[in-house]
Order: structure tokens, then C-alpha cells, then sequence
């Protein structure tokens, strides 16, 4: 296969991840139940069903999730699941093997050096907690909105090209279709840390 060519994942590869996939179930019936399990001092674990601590539990995350700051996590966990599932099928649908490869290793840098940023500015002691949550929150829409419509014109342009595209590094344009997809790894870090800061 030449690498500045659409490439493919081979169907045995899917039907192995299947396989492991199902594998989960029974393997997970071998698990000792709770209540045979002995600790290293001789005690033993007590039935979690028959505990009424998890049931206040339940109720507790429940009104926990009732809560507005929850609610002004949702566009961050969309935001942050999302992006790499519609990246993934971005990158396969339109770029070339080593163009793919190249978007694993410069998405890695970004969220890397999105992780130190983000930590470092969510450590400013010059704003409050809350005051930092707001900025990182507000930097975090504006800049995933207009990193979709950006991804989103590049997937109209691309999508009427007759025959179909596979974009290389070596082609005219690849900046354009490319940096999108690194940028939108940035901002989904600030998902982690928003989470901590909240």
C-alpha cells in the first residue's frame, strides 16, 4: 500500500475486537461474588446489595446530577466525547495513511501541552476558583463553536469533491484540512480540568 493513500482497517481486525468485546461477559462471571472475598487481616467484605449506604448513595449522585453546575458540564462532556469519535471518522474518511499517522502524533503534543496550559492557568492565584471555572468554561464554547464551523465547512468543501479526496501532507490545502483537527484535541482538555475546579 503506498502510505500517501487511503488506507483501511481489515475486517479480521474488527471481528478480533468484536471477539474481545464478547469475551467480557463470561469472563466476568468468573469474578468472585463480594462476600467470599477475605482480606489480608481475615475480614470480610460485606454484600453491597444488602448495604443501605448505596441506596443513599444513588439518591445523593442523583440530586448531585439536579445541580446547575452539572448542567454547565454538558456542553464540555459533548464537546469532549464527541471530537475524538468525529476526529477519527474526519481523519479516515478523507486523509492518507501517514496523514492519519501524523494527526495521532500532533493531536498527543496538543493535548499534551493543552494539559500543562490549562493546569497552569487554573492554578493563577490572581482570580478566584470560580472566577478561573467561568473564563475556562466561556474560552471553552467559543472556541469549540467556532472550531466546529470551521471543521464543519472543511467537511461541505470536501464532501462535494467528485471523484472523493484523500488529502496527503504533500497536497495544496493540507494546512486548511488538518489544523482543525489538531486544535479541536486542545480545547477538549479543559474538560478534566474544569471538573477538578468546579
Amino acid at each position: 500500500m503506498h502510505k500517501n493513500k487511503r488506507g483501511k482497517v481489515g475486517s479480521s481486525t474488527y471481528l478480533i475486537l468484536i471477539a474481545l468485546q464478547c469475551l467480557g461477559l463470561p469472563l466476568a462471571l468468573l469474578i468472585s461474588p463480594p462476600e467470599k472475598i477475605i482480606r489480608g487481616d481475615g475480614t470480610r467484605l460485606g454484600d453491597p446489595t444488602k448495604n443501605k449506604r448505596v441506596l443513599g448513595q444513588f439518591k445523593r449522585s442523583f440530586a448531585l446530577l439536579k445541580t446547575k453546575r452539572v448542567f454547565l458540564l454538558i456542553p464540555i462532556l459533548v464537546g469532549f466525547n464527541w471530537n475524538a469519535t468525529y476526529l477519527g471518522i474526519y481523519l479516515t474518511k478523507y486523509f492518507s495513511v501517514r496523514s492519519r499517522a501524523l494527526g495521532a502524533l500532533t493531536s498527543s503534543i496538543a493535548a499534551t501541552a493543552a494539559n500543562i496550559f490549562w493546569g497552569w492557568f487554573l492554578d493563577l492565584k490572581c482570580f478566584s476558583r470560580p472566577v478561573v471555572a467561568k473564563i475556562a468554561w466561556f474560552s471553552f464554547v467559543i472556541v469549540m463553536l467556532s472550531l466546529f464551523g470551521w471543521q464543519t465547512a472543511n467537511r461541505k468543501l470536501y464532501q462535494e469533491i467528485v471523484p472523493k479526496i484523500t488529502i496527503d501532507w504533500a497536497d495544496p490545502g493540507f494546512g486548511r484540512a488538518f489544523a482543525v483537527t489538531v486544535m479541536l484535541r486542545y480545547p477538549g482538555r479543559i474538560f478534566s480540568e474544569i471538573l477538578l475546579q468546579c
